[in-house]
Order: C-alpha cells, then sequence, then structure tokens
C-alpha cells in the first residue's frame, strides 16, 4: 500500500511539473540599440519557447546567431540591480593570445545556470575588439563556477557608461539585444474567476472540467483554453494568459442562446485615428468605413493596434441582429529614454530644456511619445553635440559624446563673422566680447564675412584655455554679377501672361543700386535703391516713369552701383512685343466663374 501511495505521488509530481514546464509563456520584450548608420545585423538572442521556468537545478538556454565578426559579452541584470557576466566564462575569459581576448562564439545553443527568481534583463553585446573595461569594474563572486563575473548596483552604471565609451572609440559597428523574461518557481499561481450570464455553466479549463460559474480557481501562470457550456446556449471558447504574479483575473461571459446563432450584427467604430484592421477573439478583421459587417454575435475581446498608439482591448457583447458603435480614443504611443554622455551636462529634447546628467553621465526620461526627436547635449568646455531619433516603445537608449574644447574670441576690423574649423562651421563672433567653443588640437581655422576675403589662421586649442586672435580681413571689391533678365522678350499686354520680367543679379558688398531702361539716349524708365551684397532681383512692368505701358521694340537695361569711391555698372538687353495676346485672363476668370456655379448647384442638390 505504502509502495502504491508513493509511485502515485512521483507520477504526480512529475506530471505537474511537466504541465508547468510547458504551459508557462514566454514572456519577454526584445529590443536593439544601433550606435551606427549602417543597417548591417549583429547580433541577436532567441528565448525558446519553453524557456520561461528555470530554476537552479534547469539550466537557462540562449540560442545566439552572430552576423557579423567580433567579441560577445552576455550580461544578466538582477533586479536588486547586480550584474553577472554570463559569457565568457571562466574559460573563455582565458584563452588570451598576445593578452588579447579571443571571444567570438559560434552560432548555436549556450547553456547557463542562474540561481535566481524575479525579473532578469538579459543583455548581449558585440563588438569589434576586447572591452577591457571588464578586467577593472568586474569582480569574480566567491565559490560560484556557474556565474563567471559580477559588480554591484552601486558599479554597474559606472560599468555601462564605461563601456560604452569602449565600445564608441573603437568606430565601428555593434549592437546589443535585451531580454525581458520572468524567473518562475514551482509555486506560484494565478486567480482566476469565472462569471457568467446565465449562471451555473460548466467550466473546463485546458479541456478539464473545473466546476459551475460563478467559481474562483488558482492555475499556473500561462496561456489557458478556458470553454463554458449550458445547456440551450453556444459553448463560450477563449484564450487566457494569466500573469506570473498573483494578481486576479476576472472573466465576465455573456452566452449566447443556440436560436440565435444565425442572426448576424455589426460592428461600428468611431476613431480619432484611422483603422484599417482589427483583432476579434484573436483574428484579424478588416474595417470597411469604419464597420464589420456579418459577425456572429456574442461576446469578443476587440484589440486595436495603430503605429505610433497605444494598443487598446475592449470587452464587448454583439446582440443577434444589431449594430454596435464603439467610441474610442486612442492615445499616443510613449517610451522611455536613458541618454548617457558627460556628467553633468544639460540636455534639450527638440529644443527643450528636460534635464542635467548626473554624475555617471546618466538622465532617464519617461513618457516621451514615440516619433522622431532631435536630442542635443551641452557642456561648459564641450562641443554642444545632437543625434535624431526614432523613439520607440520601451527603453530607448542613446549615448551621445562629448568633445573636449577652448574657447577663441577675435578682435576683428569687421564683424560678424563666420568661423570654420578644418571646414566645419561652428557658428559667427558677433563682437570682440563674443566667444566659440573650438575642438582642442591643432585647428586650421578660417574667418568668413560676405563683404571680405576669407582670412585663414592655423593654432593650437588647449582645453578650457581662452585663446584671443587677431584678424585683419581685406574688403572685396565692387562687384555686380550674375545679371540675368527673365522673361526676355516679354508681353505687358495685360493677358496675365509674362506681364512682367525680372532683373536679377548679386552684389559682392552693399551699394546703392540703380536700373534705368534706355531706349536709344531717352530714358524711359529709372530705379534706385540701396541694397546688402547677395542676390536681387527687381521686376518691370513695361511702364515708364508716367505709368504708361512702352511700345514694342528693343530697349537698354542699365545696371550701376556705387559705394564710396567704389562705382561699377553694366548694361543688357531687353524686347518687348505686346502683339501675342494668350487670353489667360478669360480662360482663367471663366474656370473660376464655371468652378463657383458648380459649387452652389452642388450646395443646392444637398
Amino acid at each position: 500500500m505504502f509502495k502504491r501511495i508513493f509511485l502515485l505521488s512521483i507520477g504526480f509530481l512529475i506530471l505537474g511539473g511537466v504541465l508547468f514546464s510547458t504551459t508557462l509563456p514566454t514572456q519577454w520584450i526584445q529590443q536593439r540599440l544601433i550606435l551606427s548608420n549602417s543597417n548591417v545585423k549583429g547580433i541577436s538572442i532567441l528565448v525558446p519557447k519553453k524557456a520561461s521556468f528555470y530554476s537552479n537545478v534547469m539550466p537557462f538556454k540562449l540560442n545566439v546567431q552572430i552576423y557579423k565578426k567580433g567579441y560577445v559579452y552576455v550580461f544578466a541584470v538582477l533586479p536588486n540591480g547586480k550584474t553577472y557576466l554570463i559569457y565568457p566564462t571562466i574559460t573563455e575569459m582565458g584563452r588570451k593570445v598576445f593578452g588579447l581576448l579571443k571571444i567570438s562564439p559560434i552560432n548555436g545553443n549556450y547553456r547557463f545556470g542562474m540561481n535566481v527568481n524575479g525579473m532578469v534583463l538579459v543583455e548581449a553585446i558585440l563588438s569589434a575588439r576586447p572591452i577591457y573595461t571588464l578586467d577593472h569594474l568586474i569582480k569574480l563572486p566567491p565559490n560560484n563556477k556557474t556565474i563567471t563575473y559580477m559588480c554591484d548596483s552601486t558599479n554597474y552604471k559606472k560599468l555601462y557608461y564605461n563601456i560604452l565609451r569602449d565600445l564608441h572609440l573603437q568606430n565601428n559597428v555593434w549592437y546589443t539585444d535585451w531580454i525581458y523574461l520572468y524567473v518562475a518557481s514551482p509555486n506560484t499561481y494565478s486567480i482566476l474567476e469565472v462569471n457568467s450570464t446565465p449562471r451555473k455553466a460548466r467550466i473546463y479549463v485546458d479541456n478539464v472540467y473545473k466546476g459551475f460559474t460563478p467559481l474562483v480557481l488558482r492555475l499556473l501562470p500561462g496561456t489557458h483554453t478556458v470553454r463554458l457550456n449550458a445547456k440551450g446556449y453556444v459553448d463560450w471558447i477563449r484564450e487566457i494568459e494569466l500573469p506570473i504574479t498573483q494578481q486576479k483575473t476576472v472573466i465576465n461571459a455573456t452566452l449566447l442562446p443556440s436560436d440565435q446563432i444565425k442572426r448576424t450584427a455589426t460592428l461600428k467604430l468611431k476613431t480619432n485615428v484611422k483603422v484599417k484592421t482589427v483583432r476579434l477573439n484573436g483574428k484579424v478583421f478588416t474595417v470597411k468605413n469604419d464597420e464589420i459587417k456579418d459577425l456572429q454575435p456574442g461576446d469578443y475581446t476587440l484589440q486595436i493596434s495603430v503605429k505610433g498608439y497605444e494598443p487598446l482591448t475592449r470587452q464587448i457583447y454583439l446582440s443577434p441582429g444589431t449594430t454596435f458603435t464603439l467610441v474610442v480614443y486612442l492615445n499616443r504611443s510613449k517610451g522611455n529614454i536613458c541618454i548617457i554622455s558627460e556628467p553633468f551636462a544639460r540636455v534639450y529634447v527638440n529644443n527643450v530644456f528636460v534635464g542635467t546628467t548626473d554624475f555617471n553621465g546618466e538622465l532617464s526620461l519617461t513618457g516621451v511619445y514615440t516619433g522622431l526627436i532631435r536630442i542635443y547635449v551641452e557642456k561648459d568646455w564641450y562641443i554642444r553635440a545632437g543625434i535624431e531619433v526614432s523613439v520607440m516603445e520601451g527603453l530607448n537608449q542613446y549615448y551621445i559624446p562629448l568633445q573636449r574644447a577652448g574657447r577663441i574670441m577675435v578682435s576683428s576690423n569687421v564683424y560678424p563673422v563666420e568661423v570654420l574649423v578644418d571646414g566645419v562651421d561652428y557658428g559667427e563672433i558677433t563682437d570682440e566680447h563674443h566667444w566659440l567653443y573650438v575642438p582642442i588640437g591643432y585647428h586650421r581655422i578660417r574667418f568668413q564675412h560676405p563683404e571680405y576675403e576669407d582670412y585663414c589662421k592655423d593654432e593650437f586649442i588647449e582645453f578650457k584655455r581662452t585663446s584671443k586672435l587677431d584678424v585683419v580681413m581685406k574688403e572685396l571689391p565692387l562687384r555686380i554679377e550674375d545679371v540675368s533678365i527673365s522673361p526676355n522678350p516679354f508681353s505687358p499686354n495685360n493677358d496675365w501672361y509674362e506681364d512682367t520680367t525680372n532683373v536679377s543679379f548679386t552684389l559682392t558688398k552693399t551699394a546703392s543700386v540703380t536700373l534705368s531702361i534706355w531706349q536709344g539716349n531717352e530714358l524711359v524708365y529709372s530705379r534706385t535703391s540701396t541694397e546688402r551684397y547677395g542676390r536681387h532681383s527687381w521686376g518691370w512692368t513695361g511702364e515708364d516713369n508716367e505709368g504708361r505701358i512702352v511700345r514694342d521694340g528693343k530697349y537698354m537695361v542699365r545696371l550701376s552701383a556705387s559705394r564710396g569711391k567704389e562705382s561699377v555698372s553694366l548694361q543688357r538687353e531687353i524686347f518687348v512685343d505686346t502683339s501675342h495676346y494668350t487670353y489667360t485672363k478669360e480662360i482663367t476668370l471663366g474656370a473660376l466663374i464655371a468652378a463657383l456655379i458648380a459649387s452652389i448647384l452642388l450646395m443646392l442638390n444637398q
């Protein structure tokens, strides 16, 4: 008798273990951080479907796929902040050739032992060369052969920051993968409360009879198939996912009478964004004209997912032969941002100040709308840097390095002057008290002003030092360049086609400009104005100084500019021809009148 009881107990334990390991869901979210403009994939980590449960006696398996040669490191971060380096192991870390680590595993499965409970963050890094930071910050835990290296929560931020800096200096593509997963223990359970209309419906969970509604059940976490059965009603069947925590999940099911199954229902959606497809009880339906027709009546779990907006889930009941109208508002989705840069640097998102990095150089922002944003980071005695990124839901991490800088001040005979350092524009200096940050080291510095010749100077810039530079720039000669007349000929006959011609020109510096139109020795039209350096365009409608349209023929356009003792002039020919009438005005007015009449008739018909 005792032997039979013992064998039965062993059998139930084995059966329970098998059911538990197969029913738990794979709870993980994968994100990839790419610090490169390249689209070449680096590394990805996949979790097997049955890997959401493991313990100290069941090693955890990861499938590592390498798409690019390099050094691979896999970390596990516990809820208490402790960080473990689970790959490479002690053996791989000992494989050194000429002092360099040779860590480049082949594609395949790797087994890791994890004697922990709770949420675990698994992170993988592929680098172009070894991460030397690990030798200084990761410590070997005592009496532990499986988990090889460790650093505590205090040093984790410093470790991660140094890893990012180390990898950034490699000037190569590298990737990281995050995998969030649950670690369960055999005594974990979830609570499921089942209610129904009508009451006293039979409950089946994974095809196992559990009793009558209403009923509260204790089940293993994971996905379960729940079926409710009552005489004279259609079976109610749903897949329910129970969380790993002991929170209660409630089902309120309305069973459909068997005689109503042939009468279909219609679902009408009114939303603030365009919805093309929805899921009803897990099945995809296309939304046409904001409606889904010919649906079987009954209980539905409605799921709406639109890119850039938070997903929405609603429980609805469709009555036979009716139209159910659902009014919903979708909120824009949000993500979290972690910005890593120099300590105590100021951070701006879309030109709005959002905070300062801490002593580890980190700033975390929560609730940032998904989509394209611009991030700038600045700090005294550093060059301001920025990136344009697309924020996704979940965690987004960005490393924005800053260059050390010195200041330059300019004593010049003209202001403002544009400052270019090794061909890169760093802004303009407006007066002798104004300064700019410039990267440290030897540089070719070019100073520019539109009315003066460029001035170049080689200078060594020191960190946190101000360099005062004397700049004497030579003024450019006054010139009129790139003169064009269009259209030429033109026809000022009031047909709304080529009635005006434009005289365009470029000045090398500010001057008084006169435009005059001549026919032989007779002055027909003139205009004088002071214009700045750069491109200008003056129009002529074909009128003389008295406001009358000139006769057809050839005319001479003269442009003259003067500044101080300098003066310059040039001339071009222009032709006036009013003989060709295009009827553009009549056609345009007729089309507008016809469109107005059509609009009025349409309004009257409505």
